[in-house]
């Protein structure tokens, strides 16, 4: 057994690495693009795309159930590659059509409400890329998954600074970052779908939509899709408020020095979707080394929280300033803050993985639900008169409630893993009486 462990560490580093990799240069273009769009645009265009991943980013996760995390898991045993696209698409379809809605009826000037439309069809088509990731990431192909991602941040990092120069317009960047979406899916995750399948021996790929297989994938994602929804609204509706009380200008400073937000989610996305499968193979079998790996995901999260926090405090406001203009450097309280709710959010992050994999999916539910709440009551209280540092506090007291929820939710796990243990140490026999 303790081979078993020796032999896995360097693999699970090497796909935490390869991961890494890919996951950190699309961060780095999703990065690259905010400091484009403050040095060539102004704070409000930054806001219009801000604000419109805030309202993608909630319908995107629900009508996503988590399929990755299911297909990585193999939680579904009864379905297949088909289902899960035939899947996928219906739900884009339905997240599409809510997304006119909003851009329609709600009090939006006429360009915003395009560009919430041209986000909303640019995070739809980028999704698609997950299924395949899914797929990839359940035969531990990790090094497909990473080269997607590079060939995506490359052409995106190539492709918004020739677009904001020739047309001045979020929208059309939006629409750019699509097609790089749309082609790195066709000419590239198509051919990992094809190579998974081989392995696999998989010959169905085409879309289908079979009602067993619907229920089975919805009972399995819905309480994951609502938990990452209460989640990603607690991450949002503090740019609700900063938008209705302050506008898209503010909204614009907010995202932008919200980058630590996507650097953290890099490394964790990283080591937990690295992890996910062998942790889920684990937790019953193997019950130390999942519980190793847990501690190592939560203390990787500290370690890098601590370490930016003391570089941003040497380095101070200039750190802004370079990124962006000199405008956001009078936000830099405001990043600080932003940086240590990071590191709780990633925190929460790490356990959050440990508990899908432990079987705790349900749970998870009410764990996210108290941090939504807590954002909903927070927001009206600090960002009306605080407004961007505001924003910034709700983030951390967020990240900090929903951290306390799933470690509650952990610990728990460990108490029922224990009762089980003892349970079965108890019902076989002793020595003396064999």
């Amino acid at each position: 057994m303790a081979r078993t462990h020796h032999d896995n560490r360097p693999r699970l580093r090497l796909q935490a690495a390869t991961l890494f990799a890919g996951n950190l240069a699309f961060a780095v273009s999703q990065a690259g693009t905010l400091v484009i769009l403050s040095k060539l645009t102004s704070p409000a265009a930054v806001g219009q795309l801000g604000l419109g991943v805030a309202i993608s980013a909630p319908l995107l996760v629900l009508a996503g159930f988590q399929l990755r995390s299911i297909q990585a898991a193999g939680l579904s045993s009864n379905s297949r590659f088909g289902d899960f696209l035939g899947f996928r698409l219906w739900c884009l379809a339905a997240v599409m059509t809510v997304t006119l809605g909003i851009a329609a009826f709600g009090s939006y000037s006429t360009d915003t409400a395009r560009v919430l439309v041209g986000v909303g069809l640019w995070k739809c088509v980028d999704s698609l890329s997950e299924v395949a990731y899914g797929y990839a990431q359940n035969q531990e192909m990790v090094g497909r998954i990473s080269t997607s991602l590079i060939t995506k941040a490359v052409a995106s990092l190539a492709v918004v600074p020739a677009v904001i120069v020739l047309t001045r317009s979020v929208l059309w960047v939006a629409l750019a970052l699509a097609m790089v979406s749309a082609l790195t899916f066709l000419f590239y995750d198509r051919r990992t779908i094809r190579l998974v399948a081989a392995s696999r021996g998989d010959v169905e790929l085409s879309p289908r939509v079979r009602s067993v297989q619907v229920a089975e994938i919805v009972r399995l994602g819905l309480p994951l899709g609502v938990t990452s929804l209460l989640g990603v609204l607690a991450y949002n509706i503090p740019r609700y408020f900063l938008q209705h009380l302050r506008g898209e200008q503010a909204v614009g400073y907010f995202s932008a020095i919200g980058f630590p937000f996507a650097a953290f989610s890099v490394l964790m996305g990283a080591l937990g979707q690295a992890a996910t499968p062998r942790m889920a193979a684990s937790f019953s079998k193997e019950p130390r080394e999942f519980w190793r790996s847990v501690g190592t995901l939560c203390g990787v999260s500290v370690l890098v929280c601590v370490a930016a926090i003391a570089i941003c405090m040497v380095w101070g406001p200039s750190v802004l300033t370079v990124l962006f203009t000199r405008d956001y450097a009078t936000y830099f309280s405001s990043f600080m803050v932003l940086l240590a709710a990071a590191g709780c959010w990633s925190l929460a992050s790490a356990l959050g993985y440990a508990a899908t994999c432990s079987g705790r999916i349900y749970g998870q539910v009410p764990a996210s639900a108290a941090t939504c709440v807590s954002a909903l009551i927070l927001s009206p209280l600090l960002i009306p008169d605080r407004g961007v540092l505001g924003a910034a506090l709700v983030y951390l007291v967020g990240g900090a409630v929903n951290t306390l929820a799933f470690a509650v939710l952990i610990l728990r796990s460990i108490q029922v893993t224990r009762m089980n243990s003892s349970a079965l140490e108890s019902a076989l026999p002793s020595e003396g009486s064999v």
